[in-house]
């Protein structure tokens, strides 16, 4: 039953996520577009690569994201920009009618990866069936969503404003009652590490606990 409801709290994540990543398809869009052609061709791969050893850099490959993954596209996001100055004069030098990244953009995937990552390690932590256990669901939903006020109350660029949005709006519902939620309560009160910690609704933590107490006689 935990394997499940981690599975079905990770799955659901994931909706969220692919559901926000529409604020920015734009950008998503124009980077896919540079990814190809470091990916298809052969002689831009060698010529990136040989741009990285010019500048003295650390030779890596252009990483292409996968449409099943939402992950895959903040790791493409990451990688283009660690060797952004690589990729931008590649582009400019040996290919200057491809399109190419500007500041802006460079800004959005800054400002993306920053809350990206965040539910980036969380999916890949429930995923992984090893150290998370249903007891910490709680405490990370409602540790999403203040990751998301927190992002909201600082500037960033307008679209990835918006997908910080769309992520708390969709926690907000999709997780809605999960402190009301038998199973998930009551294993983060039996937890030693949290007990009351974590809770937002104080009517839900106390019902919890008066089913603890009586199941237990």
């Amino acid at each position: 039953m935990e394997a499940n409801k981690k599975a079905c709290f990770a799955h659901t994540l994931n909706l969220i996520v692919q559901s926000a990543l529409k604020e920015i398809k734009d950008i998503t869009t124009k980077i896919k577009q540079i990814v190809e052609l470091f990916r298809r061709s052969p002689l831009a791969s060698e010529r990136l690569k040989n741009m990285q050893k010019k500048l003295d850099e650390p030779v890596l490959k252009i990483k292409q994201d996968v449409s099943t993954r939402w992950n895959s596209t903040c790791d493409m996001f990451e990688r283009v920009l660690k060797i952004k100055n690589n990729v931008m004069s590649a582009i400019a030098i040996d290919y200057p009618d491809t399109i190419n990244m500007t500041s802006e953009d460079i800004d959005v995937l800054d400002s993306a990866i920053e809350i990206l990552s965040f539910f980036k390690d969380v999916t890949e932590e429930m995923s992984s069936e090893k150290n998370v256990t249903i007891s910490e669901v709680i405490l990370i939903s409602n540790a999403l969503k203040k990751k998301c006020l927190k992002f909201l109350s600082t500037p960033h660029p307008d679209c990835v404003l918006r997908l910080t949005q769309v992520l708390l709006n969709e926690i907000s519902t999709r997780f809605s009652c999960i402190e009301e939620n038998n199973i998930f309560a009551e294993s983060t009160i039996l937890d030693p590490r949290f007990k009351k910690y974590g809770f937002e609704n104080e009517y839900a933590y106390s019902k919890a606990c008066t089913n603890i107490k009586a199941l237990a006689g």
